[in-house]
């Protein structure tokens, strides 16, 4: 999940009220109920459980719609971009870019081939450099 909200957020194209649904829900509802769930396992308190579990299925159909619509808002968005990028545009980007774009795709290729077991933030990270290389290879210029 942080992987590919770290995707979507790298290409710089969500300016959009549904994917800040999106995101906001899957945070404080899914993310944190699940580390409530848990906690509360561990702790043989089965009625806040099941509180935290209901309270992540009534919230199921909100976030799949959001989520759904950002997901579509974006690719429309992306696939614009793609459609106005003249080759020269293209190479300019990947000349005047390359650095950059070879330290987005080292860090989701060491994201991939090393351990970082404890870490929180790194699936969010790699997913970012994703995105990010996305847009260094395909931004329009300006």
């Amino acid at each position: 999940m942080s992987f590919t909200r770290g995707t979507l957020n790298g290409t710089r194209s969500l300016t959009t009220n549904n994917f800040t649904v999106c995101e906001q829900r899957l945070i404080t509802k899914v993310d944190n109920n699940l580390k409530k769930m848990w906690n509360y396992t561990l702790d043989l308190e089965f009625f806040k459980v099941g509180w935290s579990f209901l309270d992540m299925l009534y919230n199921t159909d909100p976030i799949t719609q959001s989520c759904y619509r950002s997901f579509r808002e974006v690719g429309t968005n992306v696939w614009g971009n793609i459609q106005l990028l003249d080759p020269r545009t293209f190479i300019d980007n990947i000349v005047f870019s390359f650095g950059k774009i070879f330290d987005s795709i080292r860090d989701v290729i060491l994201f991939f081939s090393q351990d970082q077991r404890g870490e929180y933030h790194v699936p969010y990270d790699a997913g970012y450099g994703l995105g990010t290389a996305i847009y260094l290879l395909l931004k329009p210029s300006y």
